[in-house]
């Protein structure tokens, strides 16, 4: 089944792919296409120190190089491809010249081949890193050990015990527990497979990435692929790794300094945990050769023993600081060596062949277009929504417009990049990367509307949710006690509101199935222009019926509803708001949709006021990034999304004094735990 997905959005790339593309029989700017054409026969035909240079070659009013060195290398490898193999063979002198005659070139034969390597890049980068992410963020080794009450943990235990007194019976009888062992093994396996399909599908057939890509133009793909593998490092604790692949996808496309803030706190937050493990030597409950625990120790003291020796001081600060920053320092480095790796090609050198200092200065200022604006197109969010009411581009500078841009995104990404740097854990790594770039979008300098592929990365990947904890919970909760029940009740009550909606476990399979849904529509303007109306129509098709209409409702391969209206009923609860809201608010959402888009097709704007439905739309949907972009924050702080410094991830999130008075919801480990104290 997940070949099949991965089958479906290649012929959904290469269906969309068929249709038009940015600037198509446009002259004499023409549009991206041209742009990612221009750059492949500047990579093939020049030096890498003339990437940036203004030369008589090289022409930088005519779509010169504006993004990192990797994208240039990324431009030499496809221009050779395409002079190799891909363009037909009376095209491959002209398409890629470097020449006056060779601006604007088009042809089928041309388009095909761009195409194919906008293709190639996905299948090769894209595709992989994005189901490696799967596979890291789906795994839990570091989750709470279930209740020794669940019925699957006994029989576990019960085929263990029988496996060791069955050791002198005969081998029939072995075999045929092996067998039922390795049946049991395929049935996880296959579960584990079918709850990754969803997630797999949400990753993608995401419909933003693949109209921007294979209709648009452009080659986010890599980009994205890369942080999503910086990402799934950083996360499984290859810290050095992910911090070299993330310095990679910087160097591709600037925009992945939206992340930049997730990767700091959450690097910064393992070095100082394993710096203060370190400090503080063994974990809790491991036991040294030879060692005795200080209870068995104490409860097999005798009279005029002595007693035992006082516990261990706690680390000092000096100790703990040397370990982190070493930690810290290593990171630093391996960032340093990459980024001069990336680097020094690029930098146009002086006589003696060191870089100058005015030529890094130049190919810096070719990544920061600082006179582009505050916005140029319609794009969904904060500036361009509040411009017609506060007119910033009238009443300030580009400079001091700079300045408030990076002041207002530095104050909205600090909170969750301080709950990473305090509380790391890989699913705060998600929530972090999606409010850090959320933030970029929302309040930073000259945005363009395709950069909300990035917040629309991690949205996807938090759909896998923790799966597995749910189901698993939901057969327990079946066999509790009444006096928990009546405990349930009283702790439901006691938790704040807040909490109960902040832990509602379809958020986030509601976000990553409906935020793309909000990403595409803010783009229109920009699609209706490059004539994708149809790709754009057929893509958000696809995407409604076949992934949001296919969400499961709750947890992995959808833990049945009927379970859930049949633990209402016992409960005597009703629908909470939160639900409801999940159900009315896509439908309310999209019919505001259709009317702006009936309003768009139909109805002239004023001639003074050109631009107000571009501008409508824009700022519609930037009501649903602001919104997500405050649940994600007040999820990410009042959700628990981990326990004990990040080492344990949580099954659901509910707040830390809804786990104190309801520790059965806080997790298997946690119930049993309540029990034993009952008991």
């Amino acid at each position: 089944m997940l070949a099949l997905v991965v089958a479906l959005a290649l012929a959904l790339r290469v269906s969309v792919g068929l249709g038009p593309y940015s600037g198509a029989a446009d002259p004499p700017r023409y549009g991206d296409f041209e742009a990612q054409r221009h750059w492949m026969e500047l990579a093939i035909h020049l030096e890498p120190s003339d990437w940036y240079v203004n030369s008589t070659r090289n022409d930088l009013s005519w779509w010169g190089l504006d993004y990192p060195p990797l994208s240039g290398y990324q431009s030499w490898l496809h221009g050779k491809l395409l002079t190799a193999l891909l363009l037909p063979e009376g095209e491959r002198g002209r398409a890629l010249a470097l020449t006056r005659e060779s601006r604007g070139f088009e042809s089928p034969g041309s388009k095909l081949a761009m195409r194919a390597a906008v293709l190639a890049s996905d299948a090769v980068v894209w595709f992989p890193c994005a189901l490696a992410a799967l596979l890291v963020f789906s795994s839990s080794p570091s989750s709470p050990p279930r209740s020794s009450g669940g019925k699957g943990k006994k029989k576990k235990e019960q085929q263990q015990r029988g496996g060791s007194r069955e050791e002198g019976k005969g081998r029939g009888e072995q075999q045929q527990q092996e067998q039922r062992q390795r049946q049991q093994q395929q049935q996880q396996r296959r579960r584990r497979v079918q709850s990754l399909l969803w997630p797999a599908a949400a990753v993608l057939l995401q419909p933003a990435l693949v109209l921007v890509d294979h209709g648009h133009f452009q080659f986010n793909g890599l980009g994205l692929g890369l942080s999503a593998a910086a990402a799934a490092a950083a996360a499984s604790d290859w810290r050095i790794l992910g911090s070299v692949l993330f310095t990679c996808a910087l160097n591709h496309k600037q925009m992945a300094l939206f992340f930049a803030p997730a990767f700091f706190g959450h690097l910064l937050g393992r070095c100082l945990e394993s710096a203060r493990r370190a400090a503080a030597g063994p974990a809790k409950g491991e036991k040294t050769k030879g060692a005795r625990s200080p209870s068995s120790a104490g409860s097999n003291r005798r009279e005029g023993d002595a007693p035992p020796p006082p516990p261990a001081p706690s680390p000092s600060l000096l100790p703990f600081l040397l370990r982190a920053g070493l930690r810290a320092a290593a990171l630093g480095l391996a960032v340093a060596l990459t980024m001069l790796a990336l680097w020094w090609p690029v930098v146009p050198k002086d006589e003696r062949g060191l870089p100058r200092a005015a030529g890094a200065l130049a190919v810096l200022s070719r990544l920061a277009p600082v006179q582009r604006g505050i916005f140029e197109d319609y794009v969904a969010n904060f500036w361009c929504a509040s411009h017609p009411l506060f007119g910033w581009k009238r009443r300030f500078s580009r400079e001091q417009l700079a300045r408030m841009a990076a002041a207002l995104t530095l104050i909205a990404a600090f909170p969750s990049t301080l709950h990473q740097i305090l509380r790391p854990s890989k699913r705060g790594m998600l929530y972090c990367m999606a409010c850090s770039s959320l933030a970029f979008f929302l309040f930073s300098y000259q945005v363009h509307e395709k950069s909300i592929l990035l917040p629309l990365l991690p949205v996807s990947l938090l759909a896998l949710g923790s799966e597995e904890g749910e189901v698993e919970e939901e057969e327990e909760e079946e066999e509790e006690e009444d006096d928990e029940r009546k405990q349930e009740k009283k702790a439901a009550t006691a938790t704040s509101s807040l909490s109960r909606r902040l832990s509602a476990p379809p958020s986030e399979r509601f976000l990553a199935s409906w935020l793309p849904v909000a990403g595409c529509f803010s783009m229109w303007p920009l699609l209706r222009r490059d004539g994708l109306a149809w790709s754009y129509a057929g893509c958000l098709v696809l995407w409604i019926g076949a992934v949001v209409a296919s969400r499961p409702a709750r947890g992995a391969g959808g833990a049945p509803e009927r379970r859930r209206r049949r633990r209402r009923r016992r409960r005597g609860t009703r629908r909470t708001e939160t639900e409801l809201a999940l159900r009315l608010g896509p439908a309310a959402a999209v019919a505001g949709a259709l009317v702006l888009h009936a309003c768009h097709a139909m109805v002239r704007p004023p001639a003074s006021l050109p631009w107000l439905w571009d501008a409508a739309i824009t700022s519609y949907c930037s009501l649903f990034f602001f919104a997500a972009f405050a649940y994600l924050n007040l999820r990410m702080w009042f959700g628990s999304l981990e326990e004990g410094g990040g080492e344990r991830e949580e099954q659901q999130g509910l707040t830390s004094t809804a786990k104190a008075l309801h520790p059965r919801r806080a997790g298997p480990a946690a119930a049993s735990s309540s029990r034993a104290k009952r008991d």
